[in-house]
């Protein structure tokens, strides 16, 4: 895939699904023999990601550039799901019989490649859907389906998977990637708690201008390894425990710099197959 085609499935996905990210595909009636997802593998067997929709936030755009929820499984049974992109990455090793479970929710076979769609939604700036299951896919809206559309049970499916995975599954430790962006200015009766800036890095020398946040483009965004890592996942701890932020449910938190800038940090963890930009390869889909 050229790197065209690659900006284009990053940053226009929700049509992408439909256009050009992978042929369309319906699955096909329960009746059809179920594959196993786990084949000793190490790539990812298995890849589902909801992500596009309408315009959104430099940061927010940053969270969600590898999907706003998805699940990729390799063909070992590890297993990656991000339920929103506020929060934490989780993973888990596949039991026999979550495999089977998977695989007969989501009625993977080797014959899902046959049935065509297409899968439009009429949902007004809704994300899309991809799903990859070895070299096959299907793709379409996940919101607003022609009833009786076969797609809107495999969402359906995918939904109660994600959870159900989420629920068994821990909280990833390593890389993290983030953004650092000018506070746009407290609003009138309404505290807030900021966190002192953590890294030795000064806050001011890595963070974006107002006018390069909203030129931001997908893969922009900086890496934290080691120690780094491990303080910003801290703070992102503190706006989702409540302990720092504004009250509301934010997928920033707000962090003072040593000259007392405030500014909003946006960090969400590293995906294993990441390349050096912090974007899922081309082929994962």
């Amino acid at each position: 895939m050229t790197t065209g085609t690659r900006f284009f499935c990053h940053f226009v996905f929700g049509a992408a699904l439909l256009a050009g990210c992978g042929s369309a595909a319906t699955p096909e009636a329960p009746s059809a023999r179920i594959a196993a997802i786990c084949d000793g593998s190490s790539g990812v067997r298995l890849a589902v990601v909801v992500a596009g929709g309408g315009p959104t936030l430099p940061g927010f755009a940053m969270l969600g550039e590898n999907g706003l929820s998805f699940l990729l499984v390799d063909g070992s049974c590890n297993a990656w799901i991000l339920t929103t992109p506020n929060d934490p990455l989780r993973t888990l090793v596949l039991s026999h019989e979550r495999e089977q479970r998977l695989a007969s929710q989501l009625r993977l076979s080797s014959e899902w490649k046959t049935l065509q769609g297409p899968h439009v939604g009429a949902c007004a700036d809704a994300p899309g859907i991809i799903y990859r299951f070895d070299s096959s896919h299907i793709s379409g809206s996940e919101c607003g389906l022609s009833p009786g559309d076969p797609l809107q049970d495999l969402n359906t499916a995918f939904s109660a998977q994600i959870v159900e995975l989420a629920a068994a599954a821990t909280a990833v430790s390593g890389d993290m990637r983030y953004l650092l962006l000018p506070d746009l200015g407290k609003v009138d009766g309404v505290a807030r708690t900021s966190v002192p800036w953590p890294l030795d890095v000064p806050a001011e020398s890595i963070a974006l201008t107002q006018d390069q946040a909203f030129q931001y483009t997908a893969g922009g965004s900086l890496r934290a390894t080691g120690l780094d890592a491990s303080r910003l996942r801290a703070i992102r701890a503190t706006v989702l425990n409540g302990s720092a932020g504004d009250g509301s449910v934010n997928a920033f938190t707000y962090v003072v710099s040593t000259n007392g800038n405030v500014y909003q940090l946006f960090a969400r963890d590293s995906v294993p197959f990441e390349m050096d930009n912090g974007l899922l390869p081309a082929e994962i889909l």
